[in-house]
């Protein structure tokens, strides 16, 4: 705490004597893990650098640099996103485009752009940095890994699973060699391996690599860490894909106080709630309790309708009709299904790739209100 009062003290008495270089080294010992602070002592910083110095000077877009940089981790990727760019672009303009840009500054424009919506481009713009990053730094270099990584996620997340499994199986090793197991960066490449071996397929594996890390998370990180949160959730969704009757009752008793805890520390309009939540149906219906899953899904519909693509509010529709009938609606069923089945007709015509799945379900339930 002493050091960084007179870390602080110095950084000031050289912004006050106009030493503006010398205090941006200051005030990298100043810098932490908290985004807002960071902030705190960067702008004024930035602004003192631009009036002495002039917007163009390399301290001052260092300065900026970290500003966006910062800005994005404080949640607020587009802004770092923006910022970064602007940065890049006055760097073009007063060094030419032969000068390379900070491979730094190139990571996080990377990884805010894949946060503010944009997988394809994110990881467009990782695989283009990897070789330049390898060659400077080594393969080894931390910086190198978690680019490795983070190009596995955004490969992923762009659609291509079975391309993001094999990148992870690859770097998943080196990190742990590198950092240590305990790592949080190797956390979280072991739960985004795992994921992406559901995703391409395999969710009994996906489901045995999180058995695996819960113990670890727990161990590592706490038990209420909101990772720890996070993976007990993806634990009981690919414990619901994997099919196995014998563990759905007991993953069904674990997700529903998960889906409150992230509730309460997420918001209930989170994607990773309104997702828990559907899995949460799921699993009641597949063990019989169709008027909780009937309840579940009605208040996804009516609250979170517009977080689903066009498919998936389809299915959720025909579920939810379902579970109504199989709590002794039948007409209910077949009412739902046949508004449901007449807004796709005549959105899409009849040939629509799922109509004829609701076609048969009102079929079915038709039949059981005409017994």
């Amino acid at each position: 705490m002493a050091a960084g009062f007179w870390s602080r003290r110095r950084a000031v008495r050289l912004l006050s004597e106009g030493r503006v270089v010398e205090a941006l080294g200051a005030l990298d010992t100043l810098l932490g893990d908290d985004p807002d602070q960071n902030l705190a002592v960067l702008r004024p910083w930035v602004a003192k650098a631009t009036a002495i110095l002039g917007p163009d000077h390399e301290a001052t877009l260092r300065g900026r640099a970290l500003v966006a940089v910062w800005t994005g981790r404080a949640g607020d990727p587009a802004a770092g996103r923006d910022l970064i760019r602007e940065v890049l672009d006055d760097r073009v303009r007063l060094l030419g485009p032969r000068r390379p840009p900070p491979q730094g500054a190139l990571y996080w424009l990377a990884l805010f752009t894949g946060q503010t919506g944009d997988p394809e481009s994110a990881r467009d713009q990782f695989t283009a940095l990897l070789p330049d990053l390898t060659r400077q730094q080594g393969p080894d270099h931390p910086d190198t890994l978690a680019a490795r990584e983070q190009l596995a996620r955004w490969t992923g997340l762009a659609g291509d699973a079975d391309t993001a499994r094999y990148l992870l199986d690859q770097v998943v090793p080196d990190l742990t060699r590198v950092l240590g197991a305990n790592a949080h960066d190797v956390l979280v490449a072991r739960v985004d391996l795992a994921r992406f071996t559901g995703e391409a397929g395999d969710p009994e594996e996906a489901r045995e690599m999180l058995v695996a890390l819960l113990p670890d998370l727990e161990r590592v990180l706490g038990a209420e860490h909101l990772d720890t949160w996070r993976v007990r959730a993806d634990l009981c969704l690919w414990t619901a894909e994997a099919g196995d009757e014998d563990e759905l009752e007991e993953a069904l008793r674990v997700l529903t106080p998960t889906v409150a805890e992230l509730e309460r520390r997420l918001g209930p309009s989170h994607q990773e709630v309104v997702g828990s939540r559907y899995v949460l149906a799921l699993l009641a219906a597949e063990v019989g309790l169709f008027a909780q899953a009937r309840d579940q899904g009605t208040r996804l519909l009516r609250d979170h309708l517009q977080d689903f693509g066009d498919d998936v509010a389809i299915e959720l529709r025909a579920q939810v009709a379902s579970w109504t009938g199989e709590v002794g609606d039948p007409a209910g069923a077949r009412r739902q299904l046949t508004d449901l089945l007449a807004e796709l007709e005549s959105r899409d015509g009849p040939e629509h790739p799922l109509a004829a799945g609701v076609r048969e379900a009102l079929d079915d339930w038709s039949e059981e209100v005409e017994r």
